[in-house]
This record gives C-alpha cells, structure tokens and sequence, in this order.
C-alpha cells in the first residue's frame, strides 16, 4: 500500500468538522511533513490545526473547540468511520489531550 492520500484526508476531516470544503494547506517544516491546514467553519470563521504526515500515518493536533457540537469521542468515531469508508481499511486511532488540543494519530 501507497503512503496515505493526505489531502483526500483532509477533506473527509473537513466534511467531519462542518468546514468549507475549501482547504488551505502550508508547510511549517522544510521536509513538508508538517503542515499548516486552513478551512472555514459554518460561520465563515477561520479553523487553523497541524497535520503530520508520516507514511501510514496521519497526526492531527486540533482544538477541542474546533468540534461540531459533539465531544471529541463521538466526533472521533464518525471520523473513524469516515476514513475507513473513505480508504476501505481499517484505521486505528489514538488520542491524546493536552488541555485544549487534542492529538489525534490516524494509523492507516
């Protein structure tokens, strides 16, 4: 299997947080593994996480605040079942929460 399609990801992430379909993305390191994502939430108010890419992985930090309205497990596993839908694979998920952020790693 291929490394993971990040920016088909990205939209399936996007489409989980109620965000524009309309995806900004800049690299924060010169390797371009770590990124800088922008979408627009439902109110047209600007969303900024990280993605890290790693070859079978994807690690998403995002504020808690970012979520549509449902706690980080039940957005988690709508997620979950998004990408696996998405990817036709079983995905393991993992998350860590660091006061506001979580740390979620998406392994392909």
């Amino acid at each position: 299997m291929a490394s993971v399609d990040y920016m088909k990801a990205l939209d399936i992430i996007a489409d989980s947080l109620s965000a524009d379909q309309e995806i900004h993305v800049e690299p924060r390191s010169n390797d371009l593994k770590t990124l800088s994502v922008t979408m627009k939430g439902i109110k047209g108010e600007l969303r900024t996480f990280v993605l890290i890419i790693e070859d079978y992985r994807l690690k998403i930090e995002i504020p808690g605040s970012y979520l549509p309205g449902m706690g980080p497990d039940a957005w988690l596993r709508d997620l979950e079942f998004r990408l696996e839908q998405a990817f036709l694979v079983n995905i393991y998920v993992d998350v860590e929460k660091k006061g506001e952020i979580l740390h979620v790693t998406l392994e392909f």
